[in-house]
């Protein structure tokens, strides 16, 4: 589980992106001059028991009154879902990666970004 805010005014077009040690990714594309959200799982794991799996695509984007936009993520193995300013924007998408996410990577198309009230908190499995 993780929760952030991100300042959009600076910051109107930046990507979320998971990754692990087997260089499998799942991206997703905040861009807030299109009030759209972008996926992509075509690097994620195990894509290639459907053509259109890994392809991109698009949500719409809710923004907040502010220049705030706040996220929380909860995440597992197969699974992501990303509620933005509290829900009014959310989604879930599903992954099949070869290990478990390892990296979070957070990049701006400004060059410089800045986050806000960061809180993570990893637990361990309960089924194995």
């Amino acid at each position: 589980y993780g929760e952030f805010v991100v300042n959009y005014k600076d910051n109107p077009v930046f990507s979320i992106t998971l990754s692990n040690k087997h260089k499998d990714q799942f991206t997703f594309t905040v861009n807030c001059m299109k009030d759209s959200i972008y996926f992509s799982r075509n690097n994620s794991g195990n894509t290639n028991f459907y053509q259109g799996f890994g392809s991109i695509a698009i949500a719409p984007l809710i923004k907040a009154q502010n220049d705030i936009i706040s996220f929380d993520i909860l995440t597992d193995r197969s699974s992501i879902e990303v509620f933005i300013n509290k829900g009014l924007t959310s989604f879930t998408q599903q992954y099949f990666p070869k290990a478990p996410w390892s990296s979070m990577t957070i990049k701006s198309e400004s060059g410089t970004f800045s986050v806000g009230k960061i809180k993570f908190n990893f637990t361990e499995r309960s089924v194995k």
